[in-house]
């Protein structure tokens, strides 16, 4: 059957290795975005869904973390309010987390990568 443009996940036979077999349209598919596949023929992609944290889940941890920090420090209904300055901080990871998306570049991934933290195998980011 043709399974590239339903979208549809099919878990592997055993269910028990942790890989997930995706069809991912090739319009939407990661690769086909990679150029690694041509644009006119679907994918099927696997990942391996597991808890390691890679570099991208950890980018989400700390941005994540720092904008509620800086919430808890800048807002004057927190008991942890300290000035309302602390929202800049806020700003600034959301205008961070903002550029990185155009331009792939993030401090916090340079950094986590030279600590060997492994890339995630989803996206063209490597």
């Amino acid at each position: 059957p043709d399974i590239r443009n339903t979208g549809v996940n099919l878990a592997d036979a055993g269910g028990h290795s942790g890989f997930v077999l995706r069809a991912i349209p090739a319009p939407y598919g990661v690769a086909s975005r990679c150029n690694a596949f041509p644009a006119s023929r679907g994918l099927i992609h696997s990942t391996f869904e597991s808890n390691t944290m890679t570099v991208q889940r950890y980018i989400l941890v700390f941005a994540g973390l720092f904008i509620m920090i800086s919430l808890a420090l800048g807002v004057e209904g927190s008991p942890l309010f300290v000035s309302k300055w602390a929202l800049a901080f806020t700003a600034f990871v959301g205008a961070n987390l903002f550029q990185s998306g155009f331009t792939n570049f993030c401090p916090l991934g340079i950094i986590l990568k030279k600590l060997g933290v492994p890339e995630s195998q989803i996206g063209c980011a490597n």
